[in-house]
């Protein structure tokens, strides 16, 4: 093969490369700032409901230091982790590929700040200890 031919094609082999490396972080970094957003997003039907983000804000007295890091990728699973001290870490799975989005306790901390909001809102959970899954824009 001609070195020129082959020259271009190990060029436009790079540029594909890069151009989805971009592509694929650019949905990376979409996906995150979502799962981030439910935090503020989710609340509970009902008037004046608080969201996650301030029953956390409260129950901890600050402001929450929250992260978030792609578990499943193709299936839109982000997992949140709230610090929450010597009281333990904050985990809520965000199934991004549900309509409306939502956020699921990963761990019992966040189950219990669920199951606490929801009782606040007058929701009590199902006969076999699940939480109602709080939906983004109060369910509607």
């Amino acid at each position: 093969m001609d070195p020129r031919r082959l020259l271009i094609a190990a060029v436009m082999a790079l540029a594909l490369g890069a151009t989805l490396a971009w592509l694929q972080s650019r949905f990376d970094r979409s996906d995150l700032d979502h799962a981030m957003s439910l935090l503020d997003d989710t609340r509970p039907p009902g008037p004046n409901s608080p969201s996650l983000a301030q029953a956390l804000e409260k129950k901890l007295g600050h402001a929450p230091d929250c992260g978030a890091r792609i578990t499943q990728g193709c299936r839109g699973i982000v997992q949140i982790r709230c610090a929450g001290g010597a009281g333990g870490d904050y985990l809520f799975d965000a199934d991004l590929a549900q309509r409306p989005p939502v956020l699921h306790p990963a761990n019992p901390n966040a189950q219990a700040l669920m199951v606490d909001l929801a009782r606040e809102a007058g929701i009590q959970p199902t006969d076999g200890g699940e939480v109602p899954v709080v939906k983004l824009d109060g369910g509607r």
